[in-house]
């Protein structure tokens, strides 16, 4: 099993090496910039209501993430033509796993007060690094939203 470990340092950025990082906007909004391993820059931004997530290189979008229903973590996702399932596989530990064909893909669970992004891949499988960072990001977003919706 290959895993990578994002972690937040000033300013709200998550790094793991090897894979890439992204970086809140502004305190305020869940959009983000991020960059991948080897240089490709992306660009993530999310619906008001944080229904839809969208990835961009260069103003293309190259992902998307449609959350289905109101209440529920989890819907399809598409990447570079390509269609995956993502889904909160454990509300209680902060876990979302990524699916394609009903197999995992990658695991990704929050660590330490949401200051860490544990992504644990099985053998076998290598998904985009862009994908991984991308899913990393919708993960920390849900995780927050439902920390706000417990709050207040």
């Amino acid at each position: 099993m290959t895993s990578f470990d994002l972690t937040k340092s000033s300013g709200n950025l998550f790094r793991a090496e090897g894979l890439g990082w992204f970086k809140q906007r502004k305190w305020w909004s869940y959009d983000a910039e991020a960059g991948v391993a080897g240089g490709q820059a992306l660009d993530f931004r999310r619906t008001s209501w944080g229904r839809v997530h969208t990835a961009s290189v260069g103003g293309l979008e190259t992902g998307r993430f449609d959350r289905t229903g109101v209440w529920r973590e989890k819907g399809p996702l598409r990447w570079d033509g390509v269609d995956y399932e993502f889904e909160a596989a454990s509300s209680w530990k902060a876990t979302f796993v990524l699916t394609r064909y009903g197999e995992t893909l990658a695991t990704f669970t929050m660590k330490s007060w949401r200051e860490h992004i544990e992504i644990a891949i099985p053998e076998h499988q290598s998904p985009p690094p862009g994908l991984l960072v991308f899913c990393a990001w919708i993960a920390l977003a849900a995780v927050r939203d439902r920390n706000a919706a417990a709050a207040g």
